[in-house]
């Protein structure tokens, strides 16, 4: 019979069900923390806040690039350009070399 590594975990010893146990409580304790549960839903967080995201800073573009198309006053196009101008440097990632 071979002698057992100490550092090995017996699947029925204390310490590997504690460890079981303390590995579902963190799945379970992220899946709670990334999902947001209605009546009818259960949603996860991080989609409906990147998709809000993502209607908002389209809605901003497609009323800039509107009011650009439309507006004939140089004053009142200055104020859309530059939001228009902001709203693509956000999204624009910064050059890097690689």
């Amino acid at each position: 019979m071979e002698p057992r590594d100490p550092r090995q975990v017996v699947p029925h010893s204390h310490s590997a069900q504690n460890r079981i146990l303390e590995h579902k409580f963190k799945t379970e304790d992220l899946e709670q923390e990334n999902t947001w549960k209605s009546m009818c839903l259960v949603m996860d967080k991080r989609a409906v806040q990147y998709f809000t995201q993502v209607m908002a800073i389209f809605s901003v573009m497609v009323l800039c690039i509107y009011k650009l198309a439309t507006d004939p006053s140089c004053e009142a196009q200055q104020v859309y350009t530059g939001l228009l101008t902001l709203v693509i440097g956000i999204l624009a990632p910064a050059p890097s070399f690689k």
